[in-house]
């Protein structure tokens, strides 16, 4: 399936924390219970600007789902690992997006180190 990865910007966390919330309500696949707002997912997510995030869109602009690092941990041995974030929206599984996003965080992982 054709996606644009973009990197993440203000104007898509609305939608992001609309597919989280989904698996949130839907899933066993996060480790929150209950739905979030914009400003917990944000908080949940640990946005940091050194370390990539990105939205997968379709040829149509519909956002099919998200990935992000983010600091792993404050301890400074752990300063170049970072923890995965990941999540499509149901009716884009099984078509490589996952795998796309994996390619270019990793890719932009690298960079940075």
């Amino acid at each position: 399936m054709q996606v644009e990865l973009l990197p993440v910007c203000a104007d898509d966390l609305e939608e992001m924390a609309a597919i989280f919330n989904d698996y949130v309500e839907h899933s066993l696949a996060t480790w929150t219970e209950t739905p979030v707002s914009i400003e917990r997912f944000k908080e949940l997510m640990c946005f940091t600007p050194d370390y990539p995030a990105f939205v997968a869109r379709d040829e149509n602009g519909v956002m099919a789902g998200f990935g992000l690092l983010r600091p792993y941990s404050s301890i400074s041995a752990f300063d170049r690992t970072a923890e995965l974030t990941c999540f499509l929206k149901q009716e884009f599984t099984g078509r490589g997006i996952g795998r796309k996003l994996l390619g270019v965080l990793e890719s932009q992982a690298t960079s940075s180190v």
